[in-house]
């Protein structure tokens, strides 16, 4: 395991986020591997993170992450 937070983000119209695949929940896996794991998305598809529109909503995101991780 990884002994160090680990932070998922997410966008939630992407292609690569594993929970719009049907019957995916890769939370007991991630457990497994990442004792002290967060998931969060952003509004948007993969590949757009860092649009006008995204860029505050991640910046926010991360700020919250990292205040959450002491």
């Amino acid at each position: 395991p990884l002994a160090v937070p680990v932070a998922h983000i997410f966008g939630a119209s992407s292609h690569r986020n594993p929970f719009l695949r049907p019957g995916c929940d890769p939370h007991a896996d991630w457990e497994k591997m990442y004792p002290a794991h967060s998931v969060d998305t952003l509004p948007c598809g993969h590949g757009q993170y860092f649009s006008a529109e995204i860029v505050p909503l991640l910046a926010g995101l991360v700020k919250k992450i990292l205040a959450a991780s002491g």
